[in-house]
């Protein structure tokens, strides 16, 4: 699910007119090429923390990682996804210094998980 949120694509990408691949193994190949804008979504016009991009992105494929066992636990997931959305908050806020009363109040999205669950590939 999140790969589809950064890319913007569905969970299978046309390579071709008879061709399809998965979502995480065309990431995979676009990521070899190291760029990272060429995996994200081309809707958001380049108005992200390149570095948020690269965080959501390695955790999504950490997510898909076989066994199970060697996904990372829900409450590391939601940290990540906290330290990413606090890259993108500092990101709008100096591409938005002209609007100074944009504020994020990330304590709002305080979550407390004290499950020992692995993400869902599904």
């Amino acid at each position: 699910m999140l790969l589809e949120l950064i890319t913007g694509q569905p969970p299978a990408v046309s390579i071709s007119d008879t061709e399809s691949i998965h979502t995480a193994h065309w990431v995979r190949e676009k990521l070899l090429e190291g760029d990272i804008t060429t995996i994200a979504d081309p809707r958001m016009d380049g108005e992200y923390d390149v570095n948020s991009v690269w965080k959501v992105v390695e955790l999504a494929l950490k997510c898909l990682k076989q066994p199970s066992t060697e996904q990372p636990m829900m409450t590391n997931i939601v940290a990540e996804l906290k330290e990413s959305l606090e890259l993108e908050a500092s990101y709008a806020m100096g591409y938005y210094s002209s609007a100074p009363s944009i504020t994020l109040d990330l304590s709002a999205a305080s979550v407390d998980l004290h499950v020992d669950a692995h993400c869902s590939t599904k």
